[in-house]
């Protein structure tokens, strides 16, 4: 067996032990550098209806259908993307360009300053690297306790003391942002307009009230579904109901 046969080999079983995911991944960058976006498009949601996901994947697909120009399916996947990694600054950027695109300029109501910033924070690390944070403080927290319940020393009484509540404080936190991450990721009440015009009716069904109309690319927040129905909020607080297939979740 000749050298060139023998690197050939080497290369296909390196090749085919790449999980299918990576390797469909890269056909479909491949697709999308060289121009091909409906290629790549197709590719990128084969990998997603695999159960595959990633924020970099919908950051890629949502770039895909933007290049086609697509709006409501390039918003609908940074969105994606935001909801696995909400620090994910390109996906941001992006999407609020895109979103610079659409017909309906919707402001959401404002968000206390602090708030926001406590929003920031908790959104630098996703459930489980809260979770472990919060283990670790906890660690911290039992030996904390431990120096102060068992310390011989006055100083180290009060250190241990001073730590656990420190601890304490940092392991709650720590806790519930990770919650907070993790309803956060399992939350599907988020969808996209997805048609290109919308009335919103005053009930759910065409004899309802005409309330506002809606445009592709819109964000909502569905409250509850009815039959073919669902109920929604904008993101300034408008309510209305609208023909489920005229949206998809985030």
């Amino acid at each position: 067996m000749n050298m060139k046969r023998i690197l050939y080999i080497v290369s296909l079983v390196l090749t085919m032990s790449l999980p299918i995911s990576a390797q469909n991944m890269k056909s479909a960058n491949d697709a999308y550098a060289a121009g091909n976006y409906e290629e790549a498009i197709q590719i990128y949601e084969n990998v997603t209806k695999s159960g595959y996901e990633s924020s970099t994947l919908y950051f890629n697909l949502g770039n895909a259908y933007y290049r086609t120009g697509k709006l409501a399916p390039s918003i609908l996947n940074y969105e994606r993307a935001l909801r696995l990694d909400a620090d994910n600054v390109d996906a941001q950027h992006n999407l609020e360009f895109v979103r610079q695109k659409t017909v309906d300029k919707i402001e959401p109501f404002a968000t206390i300053f602090f708030v926001k910033w406590i929003e920031e924070f908790r959104n630098i690390a996703d459930s489980n690297e809260w979770a472990y944070t919060g283990i670790i403080f906890l660690i911290i927290l039992i030996i904390s306790l431990f120096l102060y319940i068992f310390g011989r020393r006055i100083w180290i009484k009060k250190t241990g003391f001073g730590l656990a509540i420190a601890t304490l404080c940092f392991t709650v936190v720590s806790l519930v942002f990770s919650y907070q991450q993790k309803k956060a990721l399992e939350d599907n009440s988020t969808a996209i307009v997805f048609v290109p015009t919308v009335t919103i009716k005053s009930s759910p069904d065409n004899s309802g009230t005409d309330l506002f109309v809606l445009h592709e690319g819109t964000k909502l927040t569905i409250k509850s579904i009815l039959g073919d129905w669902s109920e929604i909020t904008t993101e300034d607080g408008n309510t209305g109901w609208i023909l489920s297939k005229s949206i998809e979740k985030i």
